[in-house]
């Protein structure tokens, strides 16, 4: 791993960070099998990362809505059922804050991570111990 210094950076962020970083990982949209087998060769502890699977949880929230969300457009479409204008607005507008709840929360974690990753700067102007 010593040839590819963004893993190198990962491994480290993993270690220091453990729950933290894995937490943020599964909030954002990255592939979970990519990320159990770069999770499996770095530094992270187990315990941190059985923790962090609770993260997973809202994106499956997410896809399970936008699953309900296109049988019930199918459904209507072809006039299989009947509705009404405020059970409409509300799963449209569900959807919506779903997405964009997921476009937020994605947002939030990469900035995280990649904060993470940065190996820390030595600025002249704080640095404190000259």
């Amino acid at each position: 791993m010593e040839r590819h210094p963004k893993l190198m950076a990962f491994d480290d962020a993993a270690g220091r960070e453990g729950f933290k970083l894995m937490f943020l990982l599964r909030l954002a949209p990255v592939n979970y099998s990519l990320l159990c087998y770069i999770l499996s060769v770095s530094s992270a502890k187990f315990r941190p990362y059985a923790l962090a699977c609770l993260g997973m949880f809202p994106g499956n929230i997410s896809t399970v809505y936008f699953g309900f969300t296109a049988r019930h457009v199918t459904e209507v479409a072809s006039h299989q059922t009947s509705t009404n204008w405020v059970k409409e607005v509300s799963i449209y507008a569900g959807l919506g804050f779903a997405i964009l709840a997921s476009a937020v929360v994605a947002r939030i974690a990469m900035r995280a991570v990649r904060r993470m990753q940065d190996p820390p700067s030595s600025d002249p102007q704080t640095d404190t111990t000259a």
